[in-house]
């Protein structure tokens, strides 16, 4: 009946009419959206700030051979979901559903993850409607070519970028690279 399997659970009465699948896949995806299995991340704005505070995303630094077979275990899941027709409690941002329905990620998509990121790229990219001066740029925005990722690594835009500081005259390269990692940091 569209089921891969059957779920029983030990100590409960209950014949799987289909609700207690539904059951065990709403259990799944909650446990893939927790701390225990380290697959995924609350999203940066989960800290308080912006929309989509509930959303989860894919932790980059579960490269262990475990973590990756369960990766594709979920992925073999939502395979299973699709075929199947089922739904899947996955609080997941547009900025992961847009590439997999090919749409395009936009900042938009970014700001909906990490407010306080795209703020700060929209800031440094009209800095002159704020006052900053390329005398006092400096002074202000004390950046050097990194970026931090969803999952709180510092990652440099260039090479050696931690020690390139952002000058008034590259503050759009700044920028520029900056959103091209954090829009494709998943692809």
């Amino acid at each position: 009946q569209g089921r891969p399997w059957y779920v029983l659970y030990e100590g409960e009465g209950g014949i799987d009419a289909g609700g207690m699948f539904r059951d065990c896949l709403t259990h799944l995806c909650q446990e893939l959206q927790s701390n225990r299995l380290n697959l995924f991340l609350p999203c940066p704005n989960s800290r308080g700030f912006g929309d989509n505070q509930d959303k989860w995303l894919p932790n980059s630094s579960a490269t262990s051979s475990l973590q990756l077979s369960m990766y594709t275990f979920l992925g073999k899941l939502m395979g299973v979901a699709i075929r199947g027709h089922h739904c899947l409690n996955l609080d997941l941002p547009s900025l992961l559903w847009n590439p997999l329905v090919h749409q395009t990620v936009t900042l938009k998509d970014l700001e909906a993850i990490d407010a306080l990121c795209a703020q700060t790229l929209d800031k440094v990219a009209n800095l002159e409607g704020e006052g900053v001066t390329e005398a006092t740029f400096r002074d202000l925005i004390p950046y050097t070519f990194t970026t931090t990722s969803s999952d709180g690594r510092v990652v440099e835009l260039l090479p050696d970028g931690e020690h390139r500081p952002v000058e008034w005259h590259t503050r759009h390269l700044f920028v520029s690279l900056t959103k091209q990692y954090r829009l494709n940091e998943f692809q």
